[in-house]
């Protein structure tokens, strides 16, 4: 259809979708103004989809698709995902480009009428999977991009504005609304990387069933890389010590942390800005992480600091 087509192009062309296939999308959620949370999202190959969220005040979940299997973890558990509808739509997140999806993957697209908002006039387009989920989305006739989707529950997802990067133009900012009145989710687009560091090992499956991770993790040294740099720690029983070089400004970090552990997957470093100073809000920094997956001596986490910046990163004991 010439309209998704338009949006294709205006985004960043079939060309372009068919060779920018990875990557690793930071955003911040802020859930009505009730609480903040980090969405990190991976994508690669067109068939591996990992999502995970991480906040204060929220359970941890995480979800991982992987060439047509995928599992859900929450708290110390594992999921299996076996529903058809479930697995569609993760393979459809797979894709960086909602259009391109629709494309690929083989969806009937039928034009409804325009519609002509406060602010945009739009063409209106159904979108039917192959297995019959289905959605409207709307699209700016003036620039030719996705600018509205509401799906079959009433919710609705309004990119508001997109982001230029390598090429490819992506949302920036989204406001979600639910269909439950005066329920809604902004989310802003924190960080983007087409080129992570390649690590299949984020997509790995694991077992149903419980789900903690080995005691082995809460003590000795680690190497680790993260999105937002790169070093080494050594963590005992009572706090660690970081070494970090940051990627943005090349300069070697040292700090010290004290550690708490929540649970098995679950822990807080935290320490004073100023030892100077007293123990306030203001003046204690703190990262909240959670252990999502491991293999050997390697786990994989999700963290959340002090100042909302989420992130994730690999650690590696060593022998």
């Amino acid at each position: 259809m010439d309209i998704v087509q338009r949006s294709i192009d205006s985004t960043g062309g079939d060309r372009k979708f068919d060779t920018v296939n990875t990557g690793d999308f930071v955003n911040l959620l802020l859930i009505d103004q009730r609480d903040t949370i980090s969405l990190i999202t991976k994508k690669k190959g067109f068939n591996k989809y990992w999502t995970s969220t991480l906040s204060i005040g929220y359970a941890n979940t995480t979800t991982i698709y992987n060439n047509g299997r995928a599992v859900i973890i929450k708290n110390d558990s594992v999921r299996e995902i076996i529903d058809p509808l479930e697995l569609e739509a993760l393979a459809f997140s797979c894709y960086i480009s909602t259009d391109y999806a629709y494309k690929k993957l083989g969806y009937k697209l039928t034009r409804l009428d325009d519609e002509k908002f406060e602010n945009f006039d739009c063409y209106a387009v159904l979108a039917e999977s192959p297995l019959g989920q289905h959605s409207v989305n709307y699209y700016d006739k003036k620039n030719g991009k996705l600018l509205m989707i509401i799906y079959p529950s009433g919710n609705r997802s309004i990119n508001t504005e997109y982001f230029k990067h390598e090429g490819v133009s992506v949302p920036f900012k989204v406001l979600m609304s639910s269909h439950q009145q005066g329920k809604y989710t902004w989310s802003r687009l924190e960080q983007l990387d087409y080129e992570p560091p390649s690590d299949t090992g984020w997509f790995t499956l694991p077992a149903k069933g419980s789900y903690k991770a080995p005691q082995s993790f809460r003590t000795g040294t680690f190497n680790f890389l993260s999105n937002n740099g790169s070093g080494k720690i050594v963590r005992g029983d009572q706090g660690e010590v970081e070494s970090i070089k940051d990627v943005k400004n090349t300069k070697d970090v040292k700090n010290t942390y004290e550690i708490k552990w929540m649970s098995d997957n679950d822990y807080l470093i935290f320490r004073l800005k100023n030892s100077a100073s007293p123990p306030t809000n203001d003046n204690i920094e703190y990262r909240k992480c959670r252990i999502i997956t491991w293999s050997g001596n390697k786990y994989y986490c999700q963290y959340l600091t002090s100042s909302y910046a989420g992130g994730t990163a690999v650690f590696e004991k060593g022998q």
